[in-house]
């Protein structure tokens, strides 16, 4: 504790140093509906620049800033900073969900290091099925070679999580993400043993279809094929 304390009092006298790198946009369009938590500057990572960042707006007495609230409790204090220390000296990650303010991104141990969220766009919990989209309104869905590399680089089981039927993918570190069976308005919407996610990546051949992530029961694999005007659900990804 003293040595963090030692840390926080040290950045404090440093942010005038830091303060004409810092990069803050508060009307900025996002494509991402999801953000990285702890990334209070916006940048995309999440490192001692932020802590920085956070610092310079409590000492700042700026208004509130939504990214710079880093534990979720309404206001910008001392308390998130030590909160976004954590983060860091954590590895920045978590293998799975560390609380109930969803949504996380997890880290599966994949060779890319991307990260998937623990819930599907739209959703406020991992078993909730989130919205459906169809594939113009997909901001933030991953790559065909992101599913690929998902399947080929974890195990799948069915499972059961708060009486909702899904698949758990589990990666080589032990992160997990659960993926409900949320079916599609296609087939029969809510309750079929189908799940059905976008990738964000077209039909080399035709380009009016477009990939995705689908699984059953007994069966996990991707796909081609569905038009861009059908609705599917979205797993966002965090590049």
């Amino acid at each position: 504790m003293k040595k963090l304390l030692f840390t926080l009092v040290l950045l404090t006298t440093t942010v005038s140093a830091y303060s004409q790198i810092l990069n803050w946009n508060a009307t900025q369009n996002k494509s991402y509906s999801l953000i990285l938590k702890g990334d209070a500057n916006d940048d995309g990572e999440v490192d001692i620049s932020d802590v920085v960042f956070v610092v310079n707006e409590i000492l700042s007495g700026d208004s509130y800033q939504d990214l710079c609230d880093v534990n979720y409790d309404g206001y910008v204090d001392i308390s998130d900073v030590v909160e976004l220390v954590n983060i860091i000296l954590n590895g920045n990650q978590t293998h799975l969900c560390p609380d109930d303010n969803h949504p996380h991104w997890i880290d599966l141990g994949l060779p890319s290091g991307t990260l998937w969220c623990c819930c599907n766009e739209g959703a406020s919990t991992p078993e909730d099925y989130g919205g459906y989209y169809t594939f113009d309104e997909v901001y933030s869905a991953p790559t065909l070679d992101q599913i690929k590399e998902l399947l080929n680089n974890t195990t799948s089981e069915l499972t059961i999580q708060n009486d909702i039927y899904g698949r758990t993918f589990t990666g080589s570190n032990g992160g997990t993400i659960f993926l409900p069976f949320a079916g599609n308005p296609e087939f029969g919407g809510h309750g079929n043993p189908l799940g059905f996610y976008w990738s964000s990546s077209l039909l080399t051949e035709n380009e009016s279809c477009a990939y995705y992530l689908y699984f059953t029961e007994n069966y996990v694999n991707w796909g081609g094929g569905f038009s861009l005007g059908n609705k599917l659900t979205v797993r966002p990804v965090s590049k």
